[in-house]
């Protein structure tokens, strides 16, 4: 079957606001792991990221059309229900033959909300495999709703089906992502902060066993952590490097979880001679000098941290699983390994006061990070702590409109503070940690290693953050992540 996966449109300025030129656009990993089980069972697919690719609604229409694919599939997050549900009704209202079928986070979450008369399947999880047992059952002439996991479908008006969340077992029976036959790589680009000439992001784990409140990784891809193996992960990476990539972005939501693995990697690239740059998040309490060091001897220069506060109660509140003890000593330890540190910090949090915040941003500032975030904190339906946000808070109609989520027209602000407050304390918090002296070295030795055209961006970035978005507010987006 000919097979069109679409990533809907998002915007740099709805998440980022004023740093939206410090942003990014990356390939799609969901995306592209099932476009590769479509690759090697032999149908024709495309990915397309409106992101990317430029494509307004109309001209992916017209797009959809003129290659007359069999089924359209669009992945959906929490800021892109609304864009990808308005689609999938223009396909069957211009196109009622196409079989439209979605999935994505926020479905698996939340299937209800895309509950509608213009999508033909729903998938719950993670569809490698799934999606080739639905083209099966479309070849075998349809009837009633197939019994595989993770998959409704719409029958009568209303979705039928297994209603359990998919996951695939074993990552290492999965093909290769082989992003360059799915997406024109040339467009995207990585954060100003990264180094190296040609980045790639890559991936090896699926599933989180931790519980932080804010987050839905758990729910959505299993608590049981599933990973390649050292040296099919490695693979992966010399597929990139064999075509001039020399700097690599892992996204495991935790790349020491298994520190045997993690070295077992740093081992593997320095045997295999690869001679590159990479970058990973993990946790503080998941680290060792001794891994450390490994790893910087093969290649990691930067690993994120989250942090999220240096407020004891609200780290427990959060339920991270760790100490701020902790975060001091992992932080340090990293630094004295040679590796960049860096954090996000949420800015809002229930419970939180302002003269918690400040004493959070001050403990930041007088850490050794070399980059730190400061998000304004949103939550997300599907965690736990969204619950919490209904007894310590409300929701509010605000000239703060919420650019983030954009399918809530309104923003949840606490109890303890205005939104005009934090927004206030998130500007202060960005000042007080790049503007000052402290943090000059930590500039040059960042600045020292970036490309020329990546050293433009981010200091047009900084540029537009500390002075033009204060001499014309109107011009950038109020409401975003980051203020």
């Amino acid at each position: 079957m000919k097979v069109l996966l679409v990533n809907p449109t998002g915007s740099s300025e709805e998440e980022y606001g004023a740093m939206r030129k410090a942003s990014t656009e990356l390939p799609q990993l969901g995306l592209a792991a099932i476009a590769a089980s479509l690759l090697q069972n032999n149908h024709e697919v495309r990915v397309i990221d409106m992101n990317i690719d430029q494509h307004s609604n109309d001209s992916l229409l017209g797009h959809i059309k003129k290659e007359d694919y069999d089924i359209v599939g669009f992945s959906i997050y929490v800021t892109t229900l609304r864009r990808a549900l308005l689609l999938s009704k223009m396909v069957k209202q211009q196109m009622p033959e196409k079989t439209v079928i979605i999935g994505g986070p926020h479905v698996t979450l939340y299937p209800d909300d895309a509950f509608s008369e213009d999508v033909d399947y729903i998938f719950l999880g993670e569809a490698d495999h799934s999606i080739l047992e639905l083209i099966e059952y479309m070849n075998n002439g349809n009837g009633e709703a197939p019994q595989i996991t993770g998959l409704l479908k719409r029958v009568n008006g209303e979705f039928k089906g297994d209603t359990s969340t998919n996951l695939v077992k074993d990552m290492n029976v999965l093909p290769k992502i082989e992003l360059d036959k799915m997406y024109d790589l040339s467009r995207f680009y990585p954060p100003v902060h990264i180094r190296g000439k040609k980045v790639m992001n890559v991936i090896g784990t699926r599933g989180c066993p931790y519980k932080c409140t804010f987050c839905a990784v758990a729910e959505i891809n299993g608590v049981k952590l599933r990973k390649l193996t050292p040296e099919n992960f490695i693979d992966q990476l010399e597929y990139f490097v064999k075509q001039g990539y020399d700097s690599f972005i892992i996204y495991d939501d935790t790349f020491t979880i298994d520190r045997k693995r993690a070295a077992a990697i740093a081992k593997e690239i320095l045997a295999r001679r690869l001679n590159i740059k990479w970058n990973c998040f993990t946790r503080v309490d998941l680290i060792t000098p001794e891994l450390l060091d490994l790893m910087k001897e093969s290649g990691c220069y930067h690993i994120m941290f989250g942090c999220e506060s240096f407020n004891e109660k609200t780290v427990q509140k959060l339920k991270k699983g760790f100490t701020v003890e902790q975060s001091y000593k992992g932080i340090e330890m990293t630094n004295k390994a040679g590796i960049m540190a860096a954090s996000s910090f949420m800015l809002g949090l229930p419970g939180e006061t302002k003269e918690d915040m400040l004493h959070t941003i001050h403990e930041v500032c007088r850490l050794p990070f070399s980059t730190a975030l400061f998000p304004i904190f949103e939550p997300y339906k599907g965690t736990n702590i969204y619950d919490d946000c209904k007894n310590e808070g409300k929701w509010i109609k605000s000239e703060f409109k919420n650019n983030l989520l954009t399918d809530q027209e309104e923003i949840w602000v606490p109890d303890t503070c205005s939104r005009e407050e934090i927004e206030e304390l998130a500007k202060y918090a960005f000042q007080s940690f790049y503007l000052r002296p402290g943090y000059i070295p930590f500039l040059f030795k960042l600045l020292y290693h970036l490309p020329a055209s990546r050293k433009v961006r981010f200091m047009n970035a900084g540029f537009d953050y500390f002075f033009l978005s204060r001499i014309m507010p109107k011009k950038y987006s109020r409401g975003s992540r980051y203020r």
